[in-house]
């Protein structure tokens, strides 16, 4: 978490300056982009789903960091706020084939717009992540627990972990059957994210280790929304 939520304020120098240099960017008039950023500020739920939405994510997860914002926020008024943007030309979705695990995000024009009404700048991810396959991971919660525990490291597995070894780790506060991590297991290196060790390949009991897409999408599940508090 960042530190004190400051505002530029709507009648400074610095701001008056930046709208100016934005309305030329998007070829647009400072009125416009007054109304949107009036628009980002006004109601309580609303800021809280923008201070949070600081890379791509999905509407649950919105809904988990913009609760210390908004208690009262549902899934339901996610969605909506979510609609609501992207009319506006503020976010976008990254994979609108899918039917579930949504990930929304801000345009270009919504990253600028958010650092104009609350001083929040928003960067884009380092690396090039598959957000295809990044979404399918962190719609299921099984799918992502064995992705990340593959990707902790372990004294005792330098080259991988065995199926039974993500169990064990993962049954003090996941508690699921062997079966069930070999599905996940399965499926993970269907997609690409995991494969089996060079060293333990052709072993009867295979150790697996990321890939390096897989390494890209673990470490940006790790990676905590940025936001910052009004107090």
């Amino acid at each position: 978490m960042w530190g004190t939520f400051r505002e530029v304020h709507p009648k400074s120098e610095q701001y008056r300056q930046n709208l100016y240099l934005e309305a030329r960017r998007y070829h647009c008039r400072m009125t416009t982009l007054q109304t949107d950023i009036r628009w980002l500020r006004r109601g309580r739920q609303r800021r809280a789903v923008v201070k949070v939405l600081s890379k791509p994510m999905t509407a649950s997860q919105i809904r988990q960091a913009a609760h210390v914002f908004a208690p009262r926020l549902q899934l339901r008024d996610v969605w909506l706020i979510m609609g609501e943007l992207q009319q506006r030309n503020l976010a976008y979705c990254l994979n609108p084939e899918h039917a579930t695990g949504k990930l929304f995000f801000f345009t270009s024009r919504g990253r600028d717009l958010v650092a104009l009404a609350f001083a929040l700048p928003i960067s884009l991810p380092g690396e090039p992540v598959d957000w295809r396959r990044y979404a399918l991971v962190a719609r299921a919660k099984l799918r992502q627990h064995v992705l990340l525990e593959i990707a902790r490291v372990d004294r005792r597995d330098p080259f991988g972990k065995s199926v039974s070894r993500v169990r064990e780790n993962l049954r003090n506060h996941l508690p699921v059957g062997h079966d069930l991590v070999l599905r996940k297991v399965s499926e993970l290196r269907q997609l690409g994210l995991i494969r089996p060790s060079i060293r333990f390949e052709r072993a009867l009991r295979k150790q697996y280790r990321l890939t390096w897409a897989g390494r890209l999408i673990a470490n940006e599940l790790r990676r905590q929304p940025e936001f910052r508090s009004d107090s």
